[in-house]
C-alpha cells in the first residue's frame, strides 16, 4: 500500500478545522472534504505529526455538555434539587426518566457540576421547631397510631397505582416499598436489571408492562434513543432497526474511546 500524503490543502484545512472541532468531528468533517475514509486515530496522528494545535484549552469543547445525562435530565436535576432533598431527588429523577441512578451518582453530579440547593440545614433566624417548648419525648395523643394499627388508606402488597408521569408503580414491601411495574414484569420473565441500564416501552406506551412490549437498554443507549432517535414519535415498524442503530453507535463510540 502507498504511503498517505498529506497535502497543502489538508494541512490548512485541519489547522482552520480543529480549533472548532473535536477529533471526532474533524475527522468527519475531513472525510467529506477530502473523499477518505481516515479514521480518529490516523487524523489524530495527522495534526500531531504537523504539529497542529487547536488552541483550546482542556474541557473547552465540553463545557456545559454531559455524557452520563440528557440536557432534560440535567436541568431536571438543576431544579428539583433546589425542592427536595437527595433521596427524594434521586427517587422522582429515576421515575420520571426511568432510569436507575443512585444517591451517589446523584450527589456526584451535583458536585461535579456545581449544583447547589441553597439549603443550609439550620433554621433561619426567628424560626422555631415545631416541638419548640417541649421537654423529653412528645407524649401520644389522640391522634397518635396505636401499635400495629394501620392506616384507612394502607395498600397491600402487590397494589398499583400510577405516578404523576404515567408510570404504573407496584407495591413490592412493607411498609410502604413501590417499584415501577415494568422493572419488576421485565425481572420476573429475564432475570435482574444490570445497574446502569433502563426498562423501555417497545409500542411507547407506559401502562403497557406486558413482557413482550419491555426491552433493555442502557443509559447512554437509552439517551441515544430520546435525543437523537427520537423513537416514541417513530413509526412502530422502524423501531427495532433504531435500537439496534443505537447499540451500534455506542459500540463504536467505546471501541473508539478504547483505541484512542
Amino acid at each position: 500500500m502507498s504511503r498517505f500524503i498529506v497535502t497543502h490543502d489538508m494541512k490548512s484545512f485541519l489547522k482552520a478545522e480543529y480549533p472548532k472541532l473535536d477529533i471526532e468531528a474533524l475527522t468527519v468533517a475531513f472525510n467529506h472534504r477530502f473523499h477518505t475514509e481516515k479514521t480518529p486515530q490516523q487524523v489524530k496522528a495527522m495534526v500531531k505529526n504537523h504539529r497542529i494545535r487547536c488552541g483550546r484549552k482542556q474541557g473547552e469543547l465540553t463545557k456545559g455538555k454531559y455524557f452520563s445525562y440528557t440536557p432534560e435530565q440535567a436541568d431536571f436535576i438543576k431544579t428539583g434539587y433546589k425542592k427536595w432533598a437527595l433521596a427524594e431527588l434521586t427517587i422522582r429523577f429515576n421515575q420520571h426518566f426511568d432510569t436507575d441512578k443512585t444517591e451517589n451518582q446523584i450527589r456526584s453530579f451535583t458536585r461535579n457540576h456545581g449544583i447547589k440547593s441553597g439549603r443550609t440545614g439550620y433554621f433561619a433566624k426567628g424560626q422555631k421547631p415545631h416541638n419548640a417548648g417541649t421537654k423529653g419525648v412528645m407524649k401520644p395523643n389522640s391522634g397518635s397510631f396505636k401499635k400495629g394499627a394501620k392506616p384507612h388508606n394502607h395498600k397491600p402488597v402487590g397494589s398499583e397505582r400510577t405516578n404523576v408521569e404515567g408510570y404504573i408503580e407496584i407495591k413490592t414491601a412493607e411498609p410502604n416499598i413501590w417499584e415501577l411495574k415494568q422493572r419488576v414484569i421485565y425481572e420476573q420473565h429475564h432475570g435482574a436489571i444490570p445497574t446502569g441500564h433502563n426498562v423501555r416501552f417497545r409500542n411507547g406506551d407506559r401502562q403497557d408492562c406486558s413482557p413482550d412490549n419491555l426491552f433493555l437498554v442502557d443509559n447512554h443507549e437509552n439517551a441515544l434513543l430520546n435525543q437523537r432517535y427520537k423513537l416514541n414519535h417513530q413509526p412502530l415498524e422502524l423501531r427495532d432497526t433504531l435500537v439496534l442503530m443505537a447499540r451500534i453507535d455506542v459500540k463504536t463510540q467505546r471501541l473508539t474511546e478504547k483505541n484512542a
